[in-house]
């Protein structure tokens, strides 16, 4: 079967994807749109991943199950250790079939097989495409993160937090009484250091429920953890705080030691040029003012 192959540039970092000949990249996945490029001399790929529409032949007998616990495909969802790959195993909601992606313990390649039968495959395409991006990257002085991203101005602001804690509400807080600010990514932006120091943050094609897929870098300017609470209080969070703060927001896989190493290794630094806070608070105009402020320290009347 004729291959062709589809350049992704997601905060700096280059993937490629190869496909069966003839389908479009529009259609396989419509909210990378905006990442597509044609590849550059200079330009490195980070991880090379194959798309295969077929069934896999794959032994799972004497694989290592490693976890089968997914907020988002629940019981369907297993991901297993063979001798010098990771493979992430996904029931279809049709019975009998499923999806496979098989990769090297570096996430440099992978193998996606998505069998035949199959309908509704963009999600779970985007998605193997997301764990890849999580663990690349923290090899590149990058992390991809789980949170509601606002900017203005050139600069952003990252709100952290399990689900349901109100990422999302205390984004639209800033964007409806913050004077100029709009959403930059609702879900999983990626943050990246720079050679300078300076931490940028970075739309992804991966924001959740709302889409929000732009391919954008603005200046980090501070984390602030959200709980909620019957009022609004504001914590500054420094050194060791400050990284525990950040840290279970960040995705990753833990039972690979280099990858985390090297992802709390990034984080570290990370910290020490970004202003990091927590704060409890109430869905009201008067948080989003108490936070700007503090995270800025300032007292501004907004």
């Amino acid at each position: 079967m004729e291959k062709q192959v589809i350049y992704y540039r997601i905060a700096n970092l280059l993937f490629e994807l190869v496909t069966p000949k003839g389908i479009s990249s529009e259609e396989l996945l419509p909210n990378f749109s905006l990442f597509v490029v044609q590849k550059k001399s200079a330009w490195d790929t980070v991880s090379r991943i194959e798309l295969f529409f077929e069934e896999s032949s794959i032994e799972i007998n004497g694989a290592k199950l490693l976890s089968d616990v997914s907020l988002l495909w629940g019981d369907r969802f297993q991901f297993y250790e063979l001798d010098q790959q990771y493979l992430t195993k996904v029931r279809a909601e049709k019975k009998g079939l499923c999806y496979y992606m098989l990769n090297a313990k570096d996430f440099s390649v992978a193998q996606i097989f998505i069998e035949k039968g199959v309908r509704e495959f963009n999600m779970i395409i985007s998605w193997f495409l997301m764990i890849v991006f999580a663990q690349v990257a923290v090899f590149h002085q990058s992390i991809l993160i789980h949170a509601s991203v606002v900017e203005r101005k050139g600069e952003a602001y990252a709100f952290l937090g399990q689900s349901g804690t109100g990422k999302s509400t205390h984004s639209n807080l800033w964007i409806n009484h913050l004077k100029d600010f709009a959403l930059l990514n609702d879900d999983n932006p990626a943050i990246q250091i720079k050679t300078n120091g300076k931490v940028s943050v970075f739309g992804t094609p991966w924001s959740g429920k709302i889409a929000c897929y732009r391919n954008e870098e603005r200046l980090l300017k501070g984390f602030v953890r959200l709980k909620q609470s019957d009022s609004n209080r504001f914590y500054q969070k420094s050194n060791k705080e400050a990284l525990v703060t950040v840290l279970p927001s960040c995705s990753g896989i833990r039972w690979n030691k280099d990858l985390f190493s090297s992802m709390v290794g990034v984080l570290a630094k990370i910290v020490k040029h970004v202003p990091i806070g927590h704060l409890s608070c109430l869905p009201n105009r008067e948080a989003a003012v108490l936070c700007f402020n503090e995270i800025n320290n300032t007292n501004k009347s907004i």
